[in-house]
């Protein structure tokens, strides 16, 4: 299967497949199933909740890569479910062999409004390669600039909580810029993290944080068999900025390892 980016009819229309809802009651998931499915060039796989039912979820098996890119940061390539109203959004689930999220593409949950942010589960059986500029694996709760809340209606901070982030995968990359992150800039909690892996390694700025702008910030929790390599100013953190406790992070591994200007 492959989603390719953009209508050549109708300006700023991308190929997408979607559930929106309007009504009141929950709405129905997206399920797909390939062999390989493609993400390209500014194309979307999208829960959109609207009401205050539950949004719908989505989940996705593919047996062997799913692969990801966008074109710019207005033009991404998205799979996610998203709370725009009361509702909470629906999950997102993935289950692959290989997942790469390459330049200007996500995968997520968000809350814009009263709702919080559904779960984000990534199974990855082979590997997990997060690479290149605003590559992201998120859930979030972000403040949205006036003119857009104004025309959707938005508040001026969501109030709803950002979720969880589950990965399991025997091998994950962050690099030149790759995120995985819980983020919460409303009135919210945000959500933790927790990572199983066989070998994480984070390269020029590659990133795992769980940010809170009021309420209590995220957890991090890494499960390394074997080693976590740091290089390059990449980072692992945890930070609250209002009345609410930063998160802890928790790391078990046999080989801890940071280089060139890079934290924890």
């Amino acid at each position: 299967i492959e989603i390719d980016g953009f209508s050549s009819f109708i300006q700023d229309v991308a190929s997408s497949i979607s559930v929106t809802n309007f009504g009141n009651g929950n709405a129905k998931e997206i399920n797909i199933t390939a062999r390989n499915l493609n993400v390209l060039n500014g194309a979307l796989i999208t829960s959109g909740n609207f009401s205050s039912a539950q949004g719908g979820d989505i989940q996705i098996n593919v047996s062997e890569t799913l692969s990801m890119s966008g074109v710019s940061q207005t033009d991404a390539s998205l799979i996610n479910s998203l709370a725009l109203r009361t509702g909470n959004s629906g999950n997102v689930t993935i289950n692959t062999s290989k997942l790469e999220i390459l330049n200007f593409a996500s995968i997520g949950t968000s809350a814009w409004s009263e709702g919080s942010a559904g779960k984000v589960t990534i199974n990855a059986s082979e590997s997990i390669n997060i690479s290149g500029t605003n590559s992201v694996v998120d859930s979030s709760a972000p403040v949205l600039n006036e003119i857009f809340r104004q025309t959707l209606g938005l508040p001026d901070f969501p109030s709803g909580e950002s979720g969880t982030i589950l990965v399991n995968t025997p091998n994950l990359t962050l690099a030149d810029g790759g995120i995985i992150s819980v983020t919460n800039q409303g009135l919210g909690n945000s959500g933790n993290i927790e990572i199983n892996t066989d070998q994480l390694f984070l390269d020029t700025e590659g990133k795992i944080d769980a940010f809170s702008a009021s309420g209590e910030g995220g957890s991090i929790e890494l499960n390394i068999q074997n080693s976590l390599i740091l290089r390059n100013n990449s980072r692992i953190d945890t930070e609250a900025l209002g009345a609410g406790n930063g998160g802890n992070i928790t790391i078990n591994s046999p080989v801890i390892a940071g280089f060139e200007n890079s934290d924890i």
